[in-house]
């Protein structure tokens, strides 16, 4: 098909769409879901964490980073955040932990957490991938209205 064409709403493309942004909104559900149980059973270990890794995937990737770690100055958290947070982050962490007595986390509870973490990780590559998929297809659904959008975004 065609990307300057439009899509009328009675076509089979529009009602793929529309469902991808179902899906991407079902998806944001599951990953609020998965964060939570991985915050539940991350907890003990360091509850700190959580006040200063707010978002869900940048939570499961420091997480997933730290695992069964007890001392954060040997664990690279630079690469896990966005660049304008993560010294700061990993600063407040390291202090935070150093006075914070967090207690060892059970094997197969470390593993399940682990295992939600993975789960979150690849959630937020699926959703993506479909919002990439409907960024490419706007153009066609609403041509004026991806204009405008893209005129925005790029000043």
């Amino acid at each position: 098909m065609d990307s300057k064409a439009t899509i009328s709403e009675n076509s089979p493309e529009y009602k793929l769409i529309v469902d991808c942004n179902q899906l991407s909104v079902d998806i944001d559900k599951e990953i609020a879901i998965v964060h939570n149980f991985i915050r539940h059973k991350y907890r003990p270990k360091f509850p700190a964490i959580e006040l200063l890794v707010t978002h869900a995937i940048d939570y499961a990737r420091v997480v997933k980073q730290i695992e069964s770690e007890t001392d954060l100055t040997s664990v690279d958290m630079e690469s896990l955040l966005p660049r304008d947070r993560a010294r700061a982050t990993f600063m407040c962490l390291s202090l935070l932990t150093s006075t914070t007595k967090g207690k060892p986390l059970p094997q197969y509870v470390l593993q399940k957490t682990i295992e939600a973490c993975d789960r979150a990780l690849d959630l937020d590559s699926a959703r993506d991938k479909i919002l990439s998929f409907v960024k490419a297809k706007m153009g066609c659904l609403a041509p004026n209205l991806s204009a405008i959008a893209t005129k925005l975004c790029l000043g």
